[in-house]
């Protein structure tokens, strides 16, 4: 009971911290924050260093012991090179980096656009899942087995389409599509 109340907490500072950032726009839910996100592998870590496979360096909070080869998702707030990165289902937040980057030629390029956001709940009996802005998406078929393992309180991201969404601790995605808005 102690350990529910203590996550509701902290998912509900994430999600204050995330509609303060957010600026107006035509989001869906008012939970959503828009990003970039990056997929990749891990080529070498020194410490709190990780050089990916694509040559990038990103200096984390912490140290971070992984394997070279272990898959990552890093999410960066709008057009900065700040955010965090996910590594086997923990989170380690970026520290704010050392280079300029051009967004329209450096391999942020590459990247891929998204909106951050926060299981409020899931309904695995109708296959849905409900963010804390309100919204409503139904789960397809093909991907409830994929889900099923997905929990309330978990960072997602859904697609700048609004047809997949991406479990960032688990690193599993599903398609998705809208049934209500949380306006």
């Amino acid at each position: 009971m102690k350990t529910k109340k203590i996550l509701l907490v902290i998912s509900l500072f994430f999600i204050v911290e995330l509609m303060s950032c957010a600026s107006q726009s035509t989001f869906i839910d008012s939970s959503m924050r828009k990003i970039r996100y990056i997929t990749g592998i891990i080529h070498s870590v020194d410490r709190n260093v990780v050089v990916l496979s694509d040559g990038s360096k990103w200096t984390l909070n912490r140290f971070l012991v992984t394997s070279n080869m272990s898959e990552v998702i890093i999410v960066l707030y709008e057009d900065k090179s700040q955010g965090f990165m996910y590594v086997n289902g923990n989170k380690y937040f970026l520290k704010p980096q050392n280079v300029e980057v051009d967004f329209d030629t450096d391999f942020l390029s590459r990247k891929s656009l998204g909106y951050l956001t926060i299981i409020k709940s899931i309904d695995m009996n109708v296959g849905t899942i409900t963010l804390f802005g309100g919204t409503k998406w139904r789960i397809s078929g093909y991907y409830k087995d994929v889900v099923k393992n997905w929990r309330a309180g978990t960072d997602i991201i859904i697609s700048d389409d609004y047809t997949w969404a991406i479990n960032l601790p688990t690193y599993t995605k599903a398609e998705i599509k809208l049934l209500t808005s949380g306006r």
